[in-house]
């Protein structure tokens, strides 16, 4: 189920709506810890998607340039009359440009003699041409996007294989063109570099045994589901499906990531249960008009909450859950 704040960024999508710009709060909040220092000094910065009129990113580099020991940053946008302006040492300078969008030849060049891109893309675009864009020509990267992102079939391999975490912060707005503020609920910080975080274990203090009713199997998947990340048990080393907010405590040498919920993605695990004979029912009793074919790689657990839609079949209830990661403990040594 999707969350009513996330209905902002969906309807954003449909129209291509990009113009969400960052508060600068936000920015200095992630910015500024002290884990990204040493990553911002003497390197060209390069924010390919901010207009330097708008974009508070443009107002942090100009605030903490000496700060950070940066050598020079570039700001490039896409819209009516696009310019280039550059940030370093000798003061600010400007040059106009043909075509500013980040995937035009002037700013592919522009990327290649960057060190770190530091933005917030287009969110419409940004899993599918952005992201796999930083990754072609191998860059350093610390850019906003969605939590949801990292079970998608265009972003998981990069989360599995450790080449893409999560950042110290998760952001709950953004400000709109005509001065309003829009909420979110799954915005974070990504990013390719190595923070200090990643090598923290998660205090695990819950044990499985003697509390398996806490922890139930899928239906159709081997592996038991954990609500909450801090509830991941210290005593079981099997698979254990949690919610996408993981990757937010991730550490890599606690943790393996096996897989994933999203359709069509190389590391899914292939469903064959067939739930076409499921009837859904809203909580009052009415059918919802749906069936169990609607589950597609959804984790499927065998309950009724109460709560949610359910579905039915000779007596037995059914109810499926958002997206999961699956993961698996690494090493004893590290669970405290």
């Amino acid at each position: 189920m999707i969350s009513t704040i996330n209905l902002n960024l969906n309807r954003a999508k449909a129209k291509k709506d990009d113009e969400f710009y960052t508060l600068l709060e936000d920015i200095e909040k992630e910015l500024l810890h002290e884990d990204y220092i040493s990553f911002f000094k003497n390197r060209v910065v390069y924010c390919n998607c901010d207009n330097p009129e708008y974009s508070a990113f443009f107002q942090f580099f100009q605030k903490y340039f000496k700060d950070l020991g940066i050598r020079k940053v570039i700001f490039t946008f896409k819209g009516n009359n696009p310019y280039k302006t550059e940030l370093s040492l000798k003061g600010m300078s400007t040059t106009f440009l043909e075509d500013g969008s980040f995937q035009s030849e002037e700013c592919i060049e522009i990327l290649k003699e960057s060190d770190l891109v530091v933005t917030n893309p287009p969110f419409s675009i940004a899993r599918e041409e952005f992201i796999p864009l930083l990754y072609k020509y191998n860059k350093d990267y610390i850019i906003i996007g969605d939590l949801y992102w990292s079970a998608y079939k265009d972003i998981f391999p990069y989360v599995k294989q450790d080449k893409m975490f999560a950042g110290y912060n998760t952001i709950k707005g953004f400000k709109r063109p005509d001065g309003s503020l829009s909420s979110f609920g799954n915005k974070c910080w990504f990013t390719n570099l190595r923070l200090v975080r990643l090598d923290i274990p998660l205090d695990l203090t819950k044990n499985y045994e003697d509390n398996e009713e806490n922890y139930p199997r899928y239906d159709n998947y081997p592996a038991i589901e954990c609500k909450k990340v801090k509830d991941i048990p210290k005593d079981y080393y099997d698979i254990i499906g949690v919610s996408l907010q993981f990757i937010l405590k991730y550490c890599p040498e606690q943790f393996e990531i096996i897989s994933c919920t999203q359709k069509n993605c190389d590391y899914s695990i292939i469903l064959d249960k067939d739930y076409s004979k499921y009837i859904g029912y809203y909580q009052n009793g009415r059918k919802t008009g749906r069936t169990g074919t609607t589950f597609g790689h959804d984790c499927v657990i065998e309950k009724d909450d109460g709560i949610h839609c359910y579905y039915e079949f000779e007596g037995r209830r059914l109810q499926a859950l958002n997206q999961r990661l699956f993961i698996k403990r690494k090493s004893l040594s590290l669970s405290r």
